[in-house]
């Protein structure tokens, strides 16, 4: 008899991979070069439930680095010009999955790896401000003060904690 815990994990694997079969049928329809936009909205959604299943090491390592290549591929389409906030949505992404993909790797590795998490996220930064999209700026905020305690850099993450605290005093 499987555990409760056990239970919830496999049901919880089991809805990741319902989403992303059916978002994968979507892309089939929802061609790049016919559908662009839907396109890249629903790559976005597969590249990201991806990173967040369960796989052992070696698979892990690899699904987030090809989810990090789709992100890449939608920014294409999702440029800071002309699609502001996909732009930033999927420079969030990026930085998440480069978050997640340093766990993974060996210590000589998880530096360069976090501060291309750290680039994504002040990217992302260029469009969600304070004024614009404040919550998504409090999430960004939270994931770049997370590296910094991830690279151990801990005056950096108490001084993002401090600056996204101070939206809350206003």
């Amino acid at each position: 008899m499987k555990s409760i815990s056990e239970s919830n994990f496999l049901f919880k694997e089991n809805i990741l991979n319902e989403a992303i079969d059916t978002l994968e049928n979507n892309l089939e329809f929802f061609s790049k070069d016919k559908f662009p936009l839907d396109w890249a909205m629903t790559q976005n959604k597969v590249s990201l439930i991806s990173i967040f299943k369960t796989y052992n090491k070696l698979q892990t390592e690899k699904i987030i680095t090809e989810s990090i290549e789709n992100f890449n591929e939608v920014l294409k389409i999702y440029d800071e010009k002309y699609f502001p906030n996909g732009f930033a949505e999927t420079k969030l992404y990026i930085g998440i999955a480069y978050k997640k993909l340093a766990f993974e790797m060996k210590d000589q590795d998880k530096i360069q790896i976090l501060l291309n998490a750290l680039k994504s996220f002040y990217d992302a930064k260029k469009i969600y401000n304070q004024n614009y999209n404040p919550l998504k700026w409090i999430e960004t905020q939270y994931n770049i003060a997370e590296t910094f305690f991830l690279m151990g850099n801990n005056d950096e993450y108490y001084n993002t904690l401090n600056e996204t605290k101070k939206i809350f005093s206003h």
